[in-house]
């Protein structure tokens, strides 16, 4: 084995990647640079490449398949792409895979035997972390027998050959497979010796080629990983574009052809029009994403919890165990394969009882290793959770399985979070398009200039849903030229109410919309809303997005769901153009960009804008003739990684367009900008809410609305006293309070943990009488009732196990974090802070530039009727913000489970 020195090893790289920098005349990093850059331009030869790897793993999954049985498939594997080619295109495409699916066929079937590989041992698209050599990866096809170190690589790739090496390999397919030979043997502590073989399936003959493992090759390419790992330093570190665009100089790339060229040409082009607010703007933004990704592959320590990828590997079973980021010890019970390859997994009794994992969850699947509990020794397996039972856990696999992997009855199996690097990739190559567009809109957007003033035409009929305020701002909205700015406090019905009736009087005006959101909780309130427009007016829409992370009433909306429906093209395309509203995640729309080739749209609302970062939406909105952002910057941000210190601009010329700290939103900066440049026709605030009791609403209010929101009069509930019978003079004081304060106590042996074993007992006692109370008013206890929030999972925890002690069902009951409550809303919310330390308070503060905490604004605004804070009143009175809270609550002393 080659000597060879990783740079930081736990900053796994992408074996293609690296791979893509070796060319036929050399390899440097600087390509990966620019295939970073790459604005990714339709290619049909994308699409050819994903089918063909379609078709591999359909013929080792069933020999037998004929092309025509795959046919009628292919359409559904990327509709879109497809219905932008010509007929003539599409019968060429057609006579080409049929070409790339018989050598693939024949290979399989004939040329396998010859190398000595059983497809029944042959595991498709198997996905490999080697912090040994700092790789990650996913094979095309992995073949190995059991109780044997025999094993081969086999890459599949549909490209023809251009200028191969002494092997008849193209040098950068041949890198690859060096790579993943180096991978799959320090996995298996280099007990493997994996035969590398390259299936070209464009090739009339000799499709299957050989590829000898050449160490000084293997040693190249781990150089020219550092290299790249050496470059993402130097971005970070840089804050400048010169970092960026020195490397992707045309004068580096000399005799550049072909898709290089081309590359570079748009690259450069995009360079020279950029002045220099935009050098800055891009330059800052891409130091930030590349310490964001950084920060996500090597982790970083916050508020007691270790995260990111490397904890995969750098944590032990029992450290992730008290993180909750873990379920261990799961036996396999079921596995589905004739659709698509799912695995119902079982708690055993050695399983963690509880841990901090959600249906929709992309996560980790790999067999439990009794000789070490941190090392993964094995492939892993991407998963999505599609459904979390008490007693077991159900995930999709993201790619098909045979039974080989699964055929070990007494293996058990852990659970873990996956890290993904496809968020950042799209922020990097959304930041650099955005200066593709027209000058006009950077300006707009960038807030050099200001939008142009609208002439409002106010609505014949006022909605009766609406007060009058209400109305006045849908018409503000639905006049906009270029952008308007909502800011929408908890319970002024931003969505249900606002987005709603503007979404209805923009169809009216014969307007195509996309509706976007950054989490998939917040599509389904924007499909919700959708659905409400005027009853039976026969509103249509389509979702963009996966049924695996959508609610399942919306499913048959979803766009996958409606292409199985159809068979031509053609109806795809009169499908697009002729639906009027699309919805969609950010992340799922930069998805499938292709749908801007077929369909003009109008306007763009994007809600929880407050929670995206600018990279993530800036090269979305020039793609409309107006947007509008709906948020709330008093509500939790975008999440971040890094500190503060990092985030923190000190460049006059993005000072001069209020950018001074890149963690916060676009929202925020624009917002803050029309307000200095007094563009009031560009913003506004919505401050009539419905959600909070007036009582509860005072203290957020004054501290972080200006005492700019109202109660809206026609909600009763929102001023009058709860007329409820109590059955004791605690629950007296619970039903009469809305804003309530309990002390607790805290352990010797708790000051450094994420728990408070006090606050639990109190808010079982607490739990138990308002559950007293709604049965003796004879009202039944609903999922919104009542919800606890607290800071740590490890309160989470306790909680939860104190309450089925106690008997109490917490299937109605959600007990979560504050950033899993964002958006929602409950009757009673139990605040439970667990903090046992002044430092430990002080570290989970999520404080703004002026000090306030808004963490501590979404806890208090998620309460309709009632408000119950507790913590130790030593601890929280060492902060000004939850001394004045503490000082306006009622309080109320009980002694836990013994009262």
């Amino acid at each position: 084995m080659p000597q060879m020195i990783i740079l930081q090893p736990d900053y796994l790289v992408d074996v293609t990647a690296i791979a893509e920098c070796f060319k036929p005349f050399g390899g440097h990093s600087k390509y990966y640079l620019l295939n970073k850059l790459s604005l990714d331009p339709f290619s049909i030869h994308i699409t050819i490449g994903n089918i063909v790897n379609y078709f591999l793993d359909e013929i080792i999954t069933n020999p037998d398949i004929q092309f025509d049985d795959v046919v009628n498939e292919i359409f559904q594997l990327d509709p879109i792409r497809f219905s932008l080619m010509e007929d003539s295109e599409l019968k060429s495409v057609i006579v080409t895979l049929k070409t790339h699916f018989d050598n693939v066929k024949r290979v399989i079937s004939e040329d396998f035997k010859s190398i000595y590989l059983d497809v029944e041992k042959c595991i498709l698209e198997p996905s490999f972390y080697s912090p040994v050599f700092g790789l990650q990866g996913r094979l095309d096809v992995f073949h190995q027998k059991k109780k044997s170190n025999e094993a081969a690589i086999i890459e599949l790739k549909s490209g023809k050959l251009f200028m191969p090496n002494v092997y008849g390999l193209n040098t950068n397919h041949y890198t690859q497979t060096l790579l993943y030979e180096l991978m799959i043997r320090s996995v298996y502590n280099f007990d493997l010796k994996p035969i590398n073989f390259i299936l070209y399936s464009a090739l009339d003959k000799t499709n299957i080629r050989f590829a000898p493992t050449i160490s000084a090759q293997q040693r190249e390419a781990i150089s020219i990983r550092n290299d790249i790992v050496e470059i993402e330093e130097k971005i970070i570190n840089g804050r400048t574009s010169s970092t960026v665009f020195d490397i992707v100089n045309p004068e580096n790339f000399p005799g550049a052809s072909g898709f290089i060229s081309r590359d570079l040409g748009k690259l450069d082009e995009i360079i020279r029009s950029m002045n220099d607010v935009e050098k800055a703007y891009y330059g800052h933004f891409a130091s930030f994403i590349a310490r964001e990704q950084k920060y996500s592959k090597t982790g970083y320590y916050r508020e007691g919890i270790t995260t990111g990828q490397s904890t995969l590997w750098l944590l032990n079973e029992k450290q992730k165990s008290d993180q909750f980021s873990i379920l261990q010890q799961l036996k396999l019970i079921e596995l589905s394969v004739e659709d698509s390859s799912t695995a119902t997994l079982e708690k055993t009794i050695t399983t963690n009882e509880l841990a901090n994992f959600r249906k929709g969850d992309i996560v980790l699947l790999y067999p439990y290793n009794l000789k070490s509990n941190s090392q993964i020794e094995s492939q892993i397996f991407k998963c999505t959770i599609t459904d979390l039972l008490p007693d077991r856990i159900i995930v999709k696999l993201r790619t098909r399985i045979r039974n080989l992997q699964f055929e070990t009855k007494n293996t058990l199996w852990n659970l873990e979070h996956d890290y993904l690097d496809t968020g950042f990739s799209k922020m990097h190559t959304g930041l650099i398009k955005f200066f593709s567009y027209p000058q006009q809109k950077r300006d707009i957007i960038l807030t050099v200039k200001p939008p142009l003033q609208p002439e409002i035409t106010p609505a014949i009929v006022i909605e009766n849903e609406l007060t009058e305020k209400q109305s006045k701002m849908v018409d503000r909205i639905v006049a906009c030229e270029d952008y308007f700015l909502l800011w929408g406090p908890p319970g002024t019905g931003k969505t249900s109410k606002i987005i709603r009736a503007a979404v209805e009087r923009l169809l009216k005006n014969n307007e195509n919309i996309m509706l976007v959101a950054y989490t998939n909780r917040a599509v389904d309130e924007l499909c919700e809303a959708v659905e409400n427009i005027s009853e039976n007016s026969g509103v249509n829409y389509i979702r963009i997005g996966s049924r695996y992370s959508c609610d399942e009433k919306y499913h048959d909306k979803l766009l996958d769901s409606h292409v199985r429906n159809l068979k031509t093209r053609s109806k795809l395309k009169e499908l697009i153009k002729e639906t009027s509203i699309f919805i969609s995640t950010v992340s799922s729309l930069l998805g499938k960009e292709e749908i801007f080739r077929i369909k003009n749209f109008n306007t763009i609302i994007v809600d929880e804008a407050s929670q995206l970062l600018e990279p993530m939406i800036i090269s979305i909105l020039p793609n409309f003739m107006r947007f509008v952002l709906v948020g709330d910057h008093m509500q939790l941000p975008a999440v971040v990684s890094q500190s503060k210190e990092t985030t923190i601009v000190d460049n006059k010329d993005l000072k001069s367009i209020g950018l001074t700290d890149l963690s916060n939103s676009l929202f925020e900066r624009m917002f803050s900008r029309a307000i200095e440049n007094k563009w009031e026709w560009a913003y506004g605030m919505l401050d009539e809410q419905g959600r909070m009791h007036e009582t509860i609403m005072v203290f957020p209010n004054s501290i972080f609305y200006d005492n700019k929101l109202k109660t809206i009069d026609a909600i009763d509930r929102l001023t009058v006293k709860r007329m409820l019978i109590p059955d004791n003079e605690l629950q007296k004081k619970l039903i009469d309070q809305r804003l309530v304060y309990l002390p607790s106590e805290t352990k010797k042996s708790e000051i450094f943990a994420k728990n408070n074993e006090d606050e639990a007992d109190k808010i079982v006692k607490l739990i138990s009488e308002w559950i007293q109370i709604y049965k003796l008013n004879g009202l039944d206890l609903e999922n919104d009732s009542i919800g606890v929030i607290t800071t740590f999972r490890a309160q989470i925890a306790t909680i939860k196990n104190k309450l089925l002690k106690a008997g109490i069902d917490t299937e109605k009951i959600s007990i979560d974090t504050v950033e899993r409550y964002q958006g929602s809303a409950r009757d009673i919310i139990i605040y439970s802070m667990a903090v046992n330390s002044i430092p430990r308070f002080e570290q989970i503060i999520n404080s703004d530039k002026n000090d306030l905490d808004r963490k501590l604004n979404v806890v208090i605004t998620r309460a309709k009727e009632h408000f119950i804070i507790l913590g130790n009143e030593e601890i929280l009175q060492s902060n000004k913000l939850y001394s004045q809270l503490i000082k306006d609550s009622y309080r109320i002393e009980i002694t836990g489970k013994k009262a």
